[in-house]
């Protein structure tokens, strides 16, 4: 939480998307899949609760750990968010963060 709450006073809205990586669900691993019920969750508070629903949902979390997926959806993210800002006449500006056991493949 220490670190969210860093990057949470900089969001003026308060809704982040959260993807998580490197899971297995029916024997499929899944390199990029949706963290929570929706595709940006409220607050940290919604970080963490989304978090949690992961482990109590059929995903397991496995290997191999490949980052390009999830990379890929930030980058659509982003360009998304900057057409939808300058359409707006606004800035905006996108922060990945990877949060990872270290075993990484890719």
């Amino acid at each position: 939480t220490a670190v969210g709450s860093i990057i949470a006073k900089y969001d003026h809205n308060q809704r982040f998307p959260v993807w998580g990586f490197g899971a297995k669900f029916d024997d499929e691993i899944r390199h990029v899949f949706q963290v929570g019920d929706s595709e940006q969750l409220n607050g940290i508070s919604g970080i963490l609760e989304g978090y949690r629903s992961v482990f109590s949902s059929p995903l397991r979390m496995s290997e191999p750990t490949v980052f390009s997926e999830v990379i890929q959806s930030a980058k659509d993210y982003a360009i998304n968010s900057e057409i939808l800002s300058r359409e707006s006449g606004k800035l905006t500006y996108t922060v990945l963060l990877l949060l990872t056991d270290g075993a990484i493949s890719d």
